[in-house]
């Protein structure tokens, strides 16, 4: 396997306490050898990952907090989820082994194809998952929140259950911590039993009326937590999404 880097960037990005960060990345072949090639630099900030999704929706250039993505010279894989996924500490990795079933629990629930991973050099793997999960930026930051909290050490994780994977992340002072918290007392059904009624079938990967679809706003209100958090409901923009719109037709 030949991995090519992308050059190293700084990016203008709020701290994270769990060291975990992402890339897209394509796969191709020379000859019989694997070649991934990551899109750009590592970013912590996952809100990039949706500006990816966007830009080459519209077929505009993104440059955004020093994040630059030219949808005219660069296109994700769709064939999969294809992102590399990087740890800063060996306790990170060995936790996200150990938790890989979590997702997989989530997938198969859902009918989903199970993520596969595969290890592409030191602390980096290559994370290859159902095409569904792009298909919007609300569903792609769920994966990566869901691949995030892969990283977390739980009580008894070999017996583990659905419960106290979710109950025990709202109990981190982390930014995981934080959305958990913050998330509908739904999140779990819908998580388990709803992603294709949800996501399937996309219009606009942001699903905002004309007048909220420009880049800034979707960068930052096009999360896991815009569209699952308690509160979303007081916000005009989000009651118009087709996404949360979907979301409340499930909900009864």
């Amino acid at each position: 396997m030949k991995f090519i880097p992308a050059s190293k960037r700084n990016y203008s990005e709020i701290y994270q306490q769990k060291h975990i960060t992402f890339s897209f990345c394509n796969k191709t072949k020379e000859g019989k050898e694997i070649v991934l090639t990551q899109m750009f630099h590592w970013v912590q900030c996952r809100d990039f990952l949706s500006d990816v999704l966007f830009a080459e929706e519209t077929k505009e250039k993104i440059d955004k907090y020093s994040f630059i993505y030219d949808p005219a010279k660069q296109k994700i894989d769709r064939d999969k989820t294809r992102l590399l996924v990087k740890f800063k500490f060996d306790k990170d990795v060995k936790n996200f082994l150990t938790n890989i079933h979590i997702l997989h629990d989530i997938e198969a629930s859902n009918r989903y194809g199970l993520t596969k991973f595969t290890l592409v050099k030191n602390k980096i793997f290559l994370i290859e998952g159902s095409k569904m999960w792009q298909n919007t930026t609300f569903s792609l930051s769920l994966y990566t929140f869901l691949l995030k909290v892969l990283g977390y050490e739980f009580e008894k994780a070999s017996a583990f259950s659905v419960v106290n994977w979710l109950k025990e992340i709202k109990e981190k002072a982390t930014n995981e911590g934080q959305y958990a918290r913050q998330f509908i007392s739904e999140f779990e059904e819908i998580l388990y039993t709803k992603l294709k009624q949800l996501f399937s079938k996309p219009t606009t990967v942001h699903g905002y009326e004309p007048n909220y679809s420009y880049v800034t706003y979707v960068h930052d209100n096009g999360g896991v937590l815009s569209l699952f958090k308690t509160s979303a409901a007081m916000y005009d923009s989000i009651n118009n999404n087709i996404y949360y719109q979907r979301l409340t037709k499930l909900l009864g």
